[in-house]
């Protein structure tokens, strides 16, 4: 049985690879209306000593393409150029 999003659904992921003190504690994505973006949250402490979360929901979420997906694009897009290229009469 797969897992179905369901709207307002979020997922979260400890950020291994923060560079610096600003950056996200969690990353991941939040479905709100049918669309998914990206979603940030830091573990924060008060003034009082009370542990919190605090997050920003951002862009519409784009899924990064493998390193071989790119280069096929890449290819792609300079045989267009290329045989563009070749049509034009000067």
């Amino acid at each position: 049985m797969s897992y179905e999003e369901k709207d307002g659904d979020f997922v979260l992921f400890k950020n291994n690879k923060r560079k610096s003190d600003k950056s996200p504690h969690w990353t991941g994505t939040i479905n709100k209306d049918g669309q998914k973006f990206n979603f940030s949250m830091w573990e924060k402490t008060s003034k009082n000593g009370n542990q919190f979360f605090s997050g920003k929901i951002g862009e519409v979420y784009v899924p990064l393409r493998s390193n071989a997906l790119a280069e096929r694009e890449r290819t792609r897009v300079q045989q267009t150029v290329t045989t563009l290229d070749d049509d034009v009469p000067w």
